[in-house]
């Protein structure tokens, strides 16, 4: 009976070396998480300077237009002059028509004028074609201002979802990393009550084998005081007993995790319920963006509740093992007896604020 117990005792040791490396594998994974959230926020802070250039690009664009515009104005006066110039030299022409008697003495005024008249139309000319010339080049740039600045806004809009994106994968890495923080933590207390179990078990196999290798050593006869059947049998008891209290607290650890394998799943099916909650955008989502009171105890490890569940003394936990006739939030949620599940059901205003 003894030497089919050393085995099983190896198997445990094994199995405790096969857990720590779950949990390093744990660690690695949290690492790489982390540096991912490194990386999130340098695209995060880039995607800002790129909006900001953008922004000032528009403005230079801007300034650009207005300048087009105020060069249009005073094409518009300049033309308005010439008008008013084409004006005077018509009524001039009346009055040389209307003065038929003194042609002859003002021939010379009247060739002055036909030139000046001509070079007048010369430059009202060039003064036309100029302004046809401003107005295409104006309005061909006004197009490609307008453009850029459609191009610069669809721009803008996709670095705006996509910075949103970058935030909501930002919020889900550090709720991710919060839950790997969680489980790190549990597999630490794991892991210590291991240690513990191992520590004790190395003392039971030293005091064993010290006690065989001093039967062995004596060898049998009277004269031993380890050979007789009174140590043999407490030896035996004794072993039988630590084997028994092991395999009850590994049953009575694996049930407690199994337990435990239940509330979670049950907290991931209203987790569920609460993403869909979040996908809404309601209040207590846009708290839990802000970063809430709550929140932050529950980050640093200080929230009362959480604190009495690891440690196993919080009530609810207590009624739930012990099976008595108490039924918490989660019991009455599921049994259809919890108010705001009724007032959700009936369609009552509950669900509209």
């Amino acid at each position: 009976m003894e030497s089919s117990g050393l085995p099983r005792q190896r198997m445990d040791l094994g199995g405790s070396f096969r857990s720590s490396r779950v949990d390093l594998a744990v660690l690695e994974g949290n690492v790489r998480y982390q540096l991912e959230i490194e990386c999130l926020q340098k695209q995060l802070s880039q995607s800002v300077q790129d909006n900001q250039r953008i922004q000032e690009e528009n403005k230079r664009l801007q300034q650009e237009l207005s300048n087009s515009q105020q060069d249009t104005a005073h094409v518009e006066q300049l033309v308005r002059e010439m008008r008013e110039l084409r004006v005077q030299v018509d009524k001039g022409k009346e009055a040389l028509e209307l003065s038929t008697g003194e042609v002859h003495q003002q021939q010379g005024q009247i060739e002055d004028l036909q030139r000046a008249l001509q070079e007048a139309r010369q430059e009202v000319q060039e003064l036309t074609a100029a302004k046809e010339n401003f107005e295409t080049n104006t309005q061909q740039e006004t197009c490609r201002l307008q453009e850029r600045l459609r191009s610069s806004e669809r721009l803008l809009r996709e670095e705006k979802i996509a910075n949103e994106r970058a935030l909501t994968d930002f919020v889900s890495l550090v709720a991710v990393a919060v839950l790997l923080k969680a489980t790190i933590e549990r597999a630490l207390q794991e892991l210590q009550h291991l240690a513990v179990q191992v520590r004790d078990l190395e003392m039971l196999l030293r005091n064993c084998f010290s006690l065989v290798n001093a039967i062995f050593a004596h060898g049998p006869g009277d004269g031993n005081p380890y050979h007789s059947r009174q140590m043999t049998a407490a030896l035996r008891h004794t072993y039988v007993e630590r084997c028994r209290w092991l395999r009850c607290t590994e049953s009575a650890k694996r049930n407690e995790k199994e337990r435990k394998g239940t509330k979670r799943n049950e907290k991931e099916r209203k987790g569920a319920k609460r993403n869909e909650k979040e996908r809404k955008g309601t209040k207590r989502n846009e708290k839990e963006r802000k970063g809430t009171k709550r929140n932050e105890k529950e980050r640093k490890g200080k929230y009362r509740k959480c604190e009495k569940e690891r440690k196993g003394k919080y009530r609810k936990c207590e009624k739930e093992r012990k099976g008595t006739k108490g039924l918490d939030r989660n019991e009455k949620e599921r049994k259809g007896k919890y108010r705001k599940c009724e007032k959700e059901r009936k369609g009552t205003k509950y669900e509209a604020k």
